[in-house]
């Protein structure tokens, strides 16, 4: 999820509120009982990795690399950025 800058100074607490409410969201979620072809590839995704949706940087790092990386070779943004400064120091 992308919040602008400005709403964040704005909202303090709203990239807690956003990850508490994506944490819940992620509780409530049965994916044993998700048939679509998402769930499915979702629940062979975990025999192999464990948690098919992992939340925060350390383990989504390398898929953050690749996409500021191929951002920066399409000239999609100018320069590479620190993973680190893409996301609310909350």
């Amino acid at each position: 999820m992308v919040v602008k800058t400005a709403l964040l100074k704005e909202m303090p607490d709203l990239a807690q509120r956003l990850t508490k409410a994506f944490t819940a969201a992620k509780a409530a979620y049965r994916l044993a009982e998700d048939e679509t072809p998402q769930g499915k590839t979702a629940r062979a995704n975990a025999a192999v990795v464990g948690d098919p949706f992992p939340f925060g940087i350390a383990p989504n790092r390398k898929a953050l690399e690749a996409i500021v990386r191929y951002a920066v070779e399409q000239h999609v943004i100018p320069s590479a950025f620190k993973i680190e400064d893409l996301f609310a120091p909350t």
